[in-house]
């Protein structure tokens, strides 16, 4: 249940640092950006055998 709580704020901490970026840019690569991120952050941990949020 931890590991689905740090996803979450993770994704809220990368849709909020999107902010950055232009309007459209963002409606039509945030998304994609944020499902690429949250890959490789369990690419990663996998990596470190460390157990999956199962995302």
């Amino acid at each position: 249940m931890g590991d689905l709580l740090h996803m979450d704020r993770y994704e809220s901490e990368l849709r909020r640092a999107l902010r950055w970026y232009p309007r459209h840019y963002r409606e039509r690569h945030g998304d994609e950006i944020v499902a690429t991120a949250l890959d490789s952050a369990n690419q990663t941990r996998r990596c470190r055998g460390e157990p999956s949020s199962g995302a």
